[in-house]
C-alpha cells in the first residue's frame, strides 16, 4: 500500500499539472493594433519592436502576441480596408487567411471578438471604435479591450500639422513630422487629417469605448522618459498650446473618455503617468511596459 506521504506527492503533481494546463487553456491571445505612422501594409507578426518595443515580453496573461501592420499614413481611420483588417485580426487572431474558418468581415458582420486581449494605441483606438460602430466586429464578454493614448475626440496637434508640413522649418518639429510620418511632402498625411477635432467621423467613438473598455493608459508629460522623442514632442506641445495635460500628441480630455478615476500605479487598469505619446507603447522601455504586464 502507498504511504500517506507517497499519496500526497502524487496528488501534488496532479494538482500542479492541472493548474498548468488550465492556465495554458485559459490564456488569451493578445492583439496589438498600432496607430499612425506605419507606411506599409504587411502580414501580422509576433513582434513589432519599431512600434511596440518588447511589449510581448511583459504580457504574462497572453498565450501569444500578434501585431498588425497596416498603412496608417495614407488612409483615414474610417478607411474600409483598415476597418476590416483591424477587426479581422481581432476576431481571427493567429488563423491564416487560408484556414476555412477564417472570417472575412464587412459592415454588418458584427463578428464576435472571443477570448482576446486587445491593445490599441493612438489612431488604432479610432479604427477599432469606428469598426465596431459600423458593425464589422464587437467584443464578446470573454475579451478585454485596453485603450492607450486614444484621441477619441481627435487631436489638437492634427489641427496644426498642415502648417508644420507646409512650412520651411528644418528643426525638431519637421524632424518629428518626418520620423512619425505626419507629413507627406509638404502636406499633412490623410491619417492625421482624420484626427482633426472638427472631423464629424469622431462623433460617437468615445461612447463606443466607454461601454466596452476594461482599462486605459494616458500620458501626461510631453517630454516623458528621456528618448529621441522627448524634445520634439515637448516642442510640439508648446506649439499646439493644449491648455491641459497632454502626451505631446493627445490631451487628457481626449484620452480619458471613460469617466473613471485614473490611478498612478501601473497595476491600475485606468492609469496615467508622466509619459509621452511614444512612451505609452513600451517603445522606450521603463514603467509603461509594466502596465501591460497586469492586463488580463
Amino acid at each position: 500500500k502507498e504511504t500517506w506521504e507517497e499519496m500526497k506527492g502524487k496528488w501534488g503533481v496532479i494538482i500542479l499539472v492541472s493548474v498548468y494546463v488550465y492556465s495554458v487553456l485559459a490564456a488569451k491571445e493578445c492583439i496589438f493594433l498600432h496607430g499612425t505612422g506605419v507606411q506599409t501594409t504587411s502580414s501580422p507578426t509576433t513582434t513589432f519592436p519599431q512600434y511596440w518595443g518588447t511589449v510581448q515580453n511583459y504580457v504574462k496573461y497572453c498565450s501569444s502576441s500578434i501585431f498588425i501592420h497596416q498603412d496608417t499614413v495614407s488612409r483615414p481611420f474610417t478607411d474600409p480596408g483598415l476597418l476590416s483588417s483591424y477587426c479581422e485580426l481581432a476576431v481571427n487572431g493567429r488563423l491564416s487567411q487560408s484556414d476555412p474558418t477564417y472570417q472575412t468581415l464587412a459592415p454588418g458582420s458584427n463578428a464576435p471578438i472571443n477570448n482576446k486581449i486587445i491593445f490599441t494605441h493612438s489612431f488604432g483606438n479610432n479604427v477599432l471604435a469606428a469598426a465596431i460602430q459600423r458593425g464589422y466586429c464587437d467584443l464578446s464578454s470573454s475579451s478585454t479591450w485596453y485603450t492607450v493614448s486614444g484621441p477619441f475626440h481627435g487631436s489638437k496637434a492634427a489641427n496644426v500639422l498642415d502648417a508644420i508640413c507646409a512650412g520651411n522649418d528644418t528643426g525638431v518639429l519637421r524632424w518629428l513630422g518626418d520620423e512619425l510620418h505626419y507629413c507627406v511632402g509638404s502636406k499633412e498625411a490623410k491619417a492625421y487629417i482624420s484626427l482633426r477635432t472638427t472631423n464629424s467621423d469622431l462623433n460617437g467613438l468615445a461612447d463606443i469605448a466607454k461601454k466596452r473598455v476594461s482599462g486605459s493608459f494616458c500620458g501626461l508629460l510631453p517630454f516623458g522618459q528621456l528618448s529621441k522623442y522627448s524634445i520634439p514632442l515637448q516642442t510640439l506641445s508648446d506649439f499646439v498650446d493644449y491648455g491641459q495635460a497632454n502626451d505631446g500628441m493627445v490631451d487628457i480630455s481626449s484620452c480619458n473618455v471613460v469617466g473613471k478615476t485614473f490611478g498612478t500605479s501601473p497595476s491600475d487598469d485606468y492609469y496615467q503617468g508622466n509619459f509621452n505619446h511614444a512612451d505609452t507603447t513600451c517603445r522606450n522601455s521603463g514603467i509603461p511596459c509594466s502596465w501591460y504586464s497586469y492586463r488580463k
